[in-house]
């Protein structure tokens, strides 16, 4: 078995979008390999060219996509997946009135038996619907998205922006802390969800001007060791319009040790390669909101001569 498979929950109350954000991620595979646990095949609007077989329960797709229903074995089924076939990430679509929290506890032995990194709980929220429920459906959905690391507003071109805004008071005033983005039709670039290897893209420039929409990405292959109290007044300095920050770095204190870090909102993660990291190419991706992303600032960490093993350029 290879490390830790990335896990993504998706949560959100029924008809929030969460269908749609998963096609989405599966329209976007290429050739990663992920496998999305959902309630009901019947909901997934997968295209009849991509379907290479169909079994019960189970769904498989030309792209090497998995999709399996939830059930009672879904612990054994993740650690078969895990042990016998890694994918690139695993994605589970939990119940319109599931609580986040639950299922987050039901994943804990598979962290702690190193099968899978509980990386990423994302909540969608409907921007219209929530002006429309009573004071208890809408206490549960706050409370569900304090639990998750980024809440997706979605369905914004069905409000007026003054009730957006009042959503995120909400959400804010609550004592939420995580990343809030807002949108329509689910619709959001696959790297500021799922935690793909950045080594794995085609970088030619130290800029990778990804543009989805209202989104931008900076990213940069070829870093020598950082100083990591450098590393972290970076990460402080880039919240305000970062989005997603990963990759994999060498720090100062131990240059021979490849560091995985990922950073979602105000939360970050790094995580000490076991495996062999031979060949490996230190490399690093940031995502913001395209209106507020500082390209400038990232240029004057990363370029810096001092940073850089050698340059593309």
């Amino acid at each position: 078995m290879r490390g830790p498979v990335s896990l993504v929950t998706v949560g959100g109350f029924l008809g929030a979008g969460k269908t749609t954000l998963i096609n989405r991620i599966l329209s976007q595979a290429n050739e990663q390999r992920y496998v999305v646990f959902v309630n009901d095949f019947g909901d997934i609007n997968i295209d009849y060219d991509l379907i290479e077989t169909v079994e019960e329960d189970r769904v498989s797709l030309k792209n090497g996509c998995v999709c399996c229903s939830l059930n009672a074995d879904l612990i054994e089924t993740i650690a078969t997946f895990c042990r016998d076939q890694a994918p690139d990430a695993i994605l589970i679509e939990a119940s319109g009135v599931a609580d986040p929290r639950s299922l987050d506890n039901s994943l804990m032995p598979l962290v702690q038996a190193g099968y899978i990194n509980l990386d990423y709980k994302i909540y969608l929220l409907d921007v219209d619907q929530i002006g429309r429920l009573d004071y208890a459906d809408t206490e549960m959905l706050i409370d569900q998205a304090l639990a998750s690391d980024l809440v997706v507003l979605n369905k914004c071109d069905l409000v007026d922006p003054s009730q957006l805004s009042a959503t995120k008071r909400l959400l804010t005033q609550s004592g939420n802390t995580a990343t809030i983005i807002d949108t329509t039709f689910a619709n959001l670039p696959l790297e500021s969800l799922l935690l793909i290897d950045p080594g794995e893209r085609n970088f030619t420039t130290p800029k990778d001007g990804m543009n989805h929409g209202h989104f931008a990405s900076w990213s940069r292959q070829n870093i020598a060791p950082l100083t990591f109290r450098a590393f972290e007044k970076l990460l402080e300095a880039t919240h305000p319009f970062v989005l997603r920050a990963k990759g994999r770095v060498y720090f100062e204190d131990d240059p021979q040790q490849l560091v995985d870090f990922d950073v979602v909102g105000h939360r970050r993660v790094f995580r000490k390669r076991s495996a062999s990291t031979t060949g490996m190419t230190p490399a690093v991706i940031f995502i913001g909101r395209k209106e507020t992303f500082r390209h400038d600032v990232l240029d004057a960490f990363f370029c810096d001569a001092r940073s850089l093993v050698d340059s593309p350029d």
